[in-house]
């Protein structure tokens, strides 16, 4: 009767642990558009939003303690919600915000290099990914590629 219950405490002590890795976990979804000659300015004026940030071709900024060189033109536009929303309700708000610019960014998808960018940083558990058909019809209707990168960064 012991063992049964020493073996219950050690169960539910794993189930605990894994909620709270669960939750130890970040979506970084953004709408990229880069590889195109113009300003960002004039892509911003195209689709009618203003985007979170953008980088010229060749600026040198700040990463970490190191520099980099931007290797193209880049408008980008993230999303707001909380980093531990799933991916689905950030591709979700990001294509509620661009519906109205559709036809556009349509057009921008078959001129330059359009996707959703997701970063997924998870720590303990390999989480899942769901997208319900309805969410990738309207990213293929857009004209816009979909990127899930994974980055698994241990226990600490």
């Amino acid at each position: 009767m012991g063992a049964v219950r020493a073996s219950q405490r050690a169960l539910i002590s794993k189930i605990i642990s894994m909620s709270n890795s669960e939750q130890k976990k970040e979506n970084h979804v953004s709408f990229v558009i880069c590889d195109f000659v113009c300003l960002p300015e004039e892509i911003t004026k195209q689709i009618g939003i203003e985007p979170t940030n953008t980088w010229l071709k060749d600026e040198v900024r700040v990463v970490g303690k190191g520099k980099v060189r931007i290797r193209q033109n880049t408008w980008n536009l993230k999303s707001e919600l909380p980093l531990t929303d799933s991916v689905e309700k950030h591709l979700l708000h990001l294509l509620d915000k661009l519906a109205p610019h559709k036809k556009i960014i349509n057009e921008l998808g078959k001129k330059y290099y359009v996707e959703f960018s997701c970063g997924l940083y998870f720590y303990e558990v390999n989480p899942g990914i769901h997208l319900d058909n309805k969410v990738i019809k309207r990213i293929a209707e857009l004209n816009v590629k979909l990127d899930l990168d994974m980055y698994c960064l241990g226990e600490n």
